[in-house]
């Protein structure tokens, strides 16, 4: 439901200001190029998963976000709407984000789709830990 939200939302059909991203308990943090880096468990088939153990090789794989995204990545929060993320990317981004509120949605789109991101209503109370993970 939140999907098709998103993806109307993407085409132009406001799905509303009512809507609030927000990240799922994913490990992440903040590097020192204040980018925000996410670090998501690879996804192997069993044939890929034995040569991996053979090699030892890291389970892990640090998704590095570009200076938009991980600005998206920090206000998606479930404190601000989609409007609000909107217009406070669209004041800090102008030109380089224009049109806002098409680009942000892809976005969020695309953090959903990869299981980051869920989308909630203004009445559904937030229970996770949506902050970076401790190093």
């Amino acid at each position: 439901m939140f999907y098709l939200a998103i993806s109307r939302y993407a085409r132009g059909v406001n799905m509303g200001i009512e809507y609030f991203p927000v990240r799922r308990e994913v490990p992440w943090r903040i590097n020192e190029e204040q980018r925000i880096e996410i670090s998501l468990e690879k996804e192997l088939g069993k044939f890929e998963q034995k040569i991996s153990d053979y090699f030892q090789a890291p389970k892990l794989v640090i998704r590095s976000l570009d200076e938009m995204n991980s600005r998206l990545w920090v206000l998606m929060d479930g404190k601000n709407s989609l409007h609000r993320i909107v217009s406070l990317m669209d004041v800090q981004f102008a030109e380089k984000i224009a049109p806002a509120s098409e680009r942000i949605t892809i976005s969020i789109r695309d953090f959903v789709e990869m299981g980051l991101v869920a989308i909630v209503d203004s009445n559904l109370k937030v229970d996770w830990d949506t902050g970076p993970t401790a190093d």
